[in-house]
């Protein structure tokens, strides 16, 4: 097991927590929460198994709100994200729904080499 997550960003409307393996990675996958019905708090996230034991690190990244990762916090979080993805050889990011658009709406911070967006709401209106 990959053991408890980093907190890589603690804002009031969003989070991001990383999932390393124990040894080092040059890949990362990022994963997106999608939209939930009881929005209003975090879940407690839970690593892809089988890309940390693959060797890759695990970023997921959450919204409180059902707010497609758009409110106060977006602005400070791409700029964690852009340092972050730096020491990466290799950048992936999947997201289902609301998560789709998450993938594509942090890809230019993240500097995502590789894109799976399932259903994603691509506009908030």
């Amino acid at each position: 097991m990959s053991g408890d997550p980093e907190t890589l960003f603690d804002g009031d409307l969003l989070r991001a927590s990383v999932f390393r393996p124990a040894r080092p990675a040059g890949s990362m996958i990022g994963t997106f929460r999608h939209r939930v019905p009881d929005a209003g708090d975090f879940s407690d996230p839970k690593p892809r198994q089988r890309f940390v034991d693959a060797g890759w690190t695990h970023l997921h990244i959450q919204s409180r709100f059902d707010d497609w990762f758009v409110n106060a916090d977006t602005t400070a979080l791409c700029a964690v994200l852009s340092d972050f993805a730096a020491g990466f050889t290799h950048r992936a990011g999947i997201g289902f729904s609301m998560g789709g658009y998450g993938v594509l709406r942090f890809s230019g911070a993240l500097a995502l080499d590789e894109v799976v967006a399932i259903s994603p709401q691509f506009s908030i209106a």
